[in-house]
């Protein structure tokens, strides 16, 4: 039992360590604020600029691999900061894997899964118990959306990104990574209450400035989109795979290829548009989440500059280590917040274009065509020995 544990924690282990610097690139393309630009004035930042340069000038990602690029060149950690949240995200991963059993156990007490009304068709079959699964994961995603909106923040905040990427000092971190209005609470309470009670207060004012229900309703949305999008795309590839080879592989319905190629065109575009709709929930999402640590970067919503320039106060501890005299990878977040999911909609769309929502798609896109391609190889493989045994000739 231990091995088998150990083995699972492994192989989640080595998969954050292989997708993380994507996450992080993801994550920082989503979260930056890049308005059209609306005044020749406005220059690109290049990674060669000097530290007080990047006050002035508006980082420009262009694509998740634009922000990698960004992350590796421009920071004065070099491939670490790829790696940036890596510790929380992992605490963050084990844990959504390792208690959701408890989770799935209690909610199907709650609700029963159903048994399919049809029989006959494997689609249909499977259908049922699969839609009761994503509503269980999704509503695990909201359960838990203030753990990820923290490691969101941890990768994206401003005071967060001038700490050490693996290892920061935990208690700047948490300043960090915890809105001023909550800090300015939290020093009211520890000051009147300076013992065990204090602390313990401390730390619950600190995780409720984490609780978002906007956030965690997106979460919630976003994780059936996701099901719908991922069950259209792995479908896909099946009825054209029917249609292409009718002699080997059996009909499981009445109708001819014309029907096949139908239904691939439909799968395939319906799950497409729903990998669209789950980037700007995905996008809208996290800019929701880390805006209360947005500083005042003397940008307007249109892409210039203000006239007058305003002086911002640190409201978190400042690091005296040596990196705050280098340069530091930021990443730009709008100045003023969005009160909303529909205003930060709208603003996007107006402020930055409307493909800014859908910011990561290609690299998605990319991934849904390896999916397509390796379900239709095994279906295809494990209906030929089922239609043509070893041993048939």
């Amino acid at each position: 039992m231990s091995n088998s544990i150990a083995a699972v924690g492994l192989q989640i282990a080595f998969f954050t360590l292989a997708i993380h610097p994507y996450d992080v690139s993801d994550r920082c393309f989503k979260a930056n604020y890049q308005p059209i630009l609306r005044s020749s004035s406005t220059s690109k930042p290049t990674p060669s600029a000097s530290p007080s340069a990047w006050s002035t000038q508006e980082i420009r990602l262009t694509s998740t691999w634009s922000s990698f690029k960004h992350n590796l060149f421009t920071s004065p950690y070099g491939s670490l900061e790829l790696f940036r949240g890596i510790v929380p995200y992992l605490i963050y991963t084990a844990g959504y894997s390792s208690f959701f059993h408890i989770w799935y156990n209690v909610f199907s007490t709650l609700i029963p899964i159903p048994q399919p009304a049809l029989a006959g068709a494997a689609m249909r079959d499977i259908l049922p118990s699969e839609l009761h699964k994503a509503v269980a994961v999704s509503c695990w995603r909201f359960l838990l959306q203030p753990f990820s909106t923290w490691v969101d923040r941890v990768i994206l905040a401003p005071e967060a990104r001038k700490l050490a990427p693996i290892l920061p000092n935990p208690t700047q971190l948490l300043n960090a990574t915890t809105t001023p209005e909550a800090e300015d609470r939290l020093e009211s309470k520890l000051e009147a209450h300076p013992s065990w009670i204090g602390r313990w207060k401390s730390l619950r004012s600190r995780f409720s400035s984490l609780i978002d229900k906007r956030v965690g309703t997106l979460e919630l949305v976003d994780g059936l989109i996701s099901f719908c999008a991922n069950f259209s795309i792995a479908h896909a590839g099946i009825p054209l795979l029917v249609a292409l080879s009718p002699s080997s592989f059996p009909r499981s319905s009445s109708g001819g290829p014309v029907k096949d190629v139908a239904r691939t065109v439909l799968l395939l575009g319906s799950g497409l548009a729903l990998r669209l709709a789950s980037a700007a929930v995905k996008t809208i999402s996290i800019r929701l989440g880390v805006q209360s640590l947005a500083p005042n970067t003397g940008l307007k919503g249109d892409g210039r500059e203000e006239e007058t320039a305003t002086t911002t106060t640190t409201t978190t501890t400042t690091t005296t280590t040596a990196i705050a005299a280098r340069q530091v990878c930021k990443i730009q977040l709008r100045p003023a917040r969005y009160e909303g999911f529909l205003d930060a909609l709208i603003r996007i769309k107006e402020e930055e274009g409307l493909w800014s929502l859908f910011r990561g798609y290609g690299f998605t896109i990319a991934l849904d065509a390896v999916t397509i391609t390796t379900t239709v190889l095994v279906v295809a493989q494990t209906l030929t020995q089922a239609v043509h045994p070893p041993g048939y000739d």
